[in-house]
């Protein structure tokens, strides 16, 4: 009898029916499930050893909001963070998978050729970009958010003081009306020889 360990290896993925509880709206269920469909490509392109790029062995937010048809914004940690999370937690796994699949391959001892070498160094040097360049983005972003902020919480502040000004103005207007009233009636009477 053989056993295989992949007999007993659990499935990482859900099915439909089995949708988490934080799925509660359409929108959410169709970007969970998005997110599920890019996760098998990937782990298949990977597990075949197909030679991928550091941004194409990880799932990107923006891929899978465009899957949906739908803007890249929906998924930030503000708006859907147990789905982001969600999606950090299937990165992780296809990270475990590739590293997984690679000590495989370098599994037989022996040292790796100058051309492997270069080529890994290659592409642990494109992560590195990859992930300073996220990271860059990350704090950009923060920094545009705080600053639209600031500036939306002066625009209320100065929508308040103009709208305290423009009562003030609809006193003096109405104060004004009522004198140039009595005024012409006044005038009026003096006018009037009756």
């Amino acid at each position: 009898m053989v056993i295989r360990l992949s007999d007993f290896k659990k499935e990482t993925t859900q099915q439909a029916e089995e949708l988490p509880s934080w799925v509660r709206t359409d929108t959410i269920k169709k970007l969970y499930l998005a997110a599920i469909d890019i996760h098998m490509k990937i782990k298949a392109d990977i597990e075949n050893k197909k030679d991928l790029s550091p941004r194409e062995r990880q799932i990107a937010f923006r891929a899978v909001a465009l899957k949906c048809n739908m803007s890249p914004s929906i998924l930030h940690p503000r708006r859907q963070p147990e789905l982001v999370h969600y999606i950090d937690e299937l990165n992780q796994s296809l990270t475990h998978t590739l590293t997984s699949t690679q000590a495989k391959t370098h599994s037989s001892g022996r040292k790796l050729t100058k051309d492997e070498l270069i080529k890994e160094n290659r592409l642990l040097k494109e992560e590195i970009s990859r992930l300073s360049n996220i990271t860059l983005a990350d704090s950009f972003n923060q920094a545009i958010e705080n600053l639209l902020i600031q500036e939306s919480r002066q625009a209320a502040l100065n929508i308040k003081n103009l709208r305290q000004k423009i009562r003030e103005l609809e006193e003096i207007i109405s104060t004004q009306a009522e004198q140039n009233r009595r005024y012409m009636d006044l005038v009026s009477t003096k006018v009037d020889p009756s």
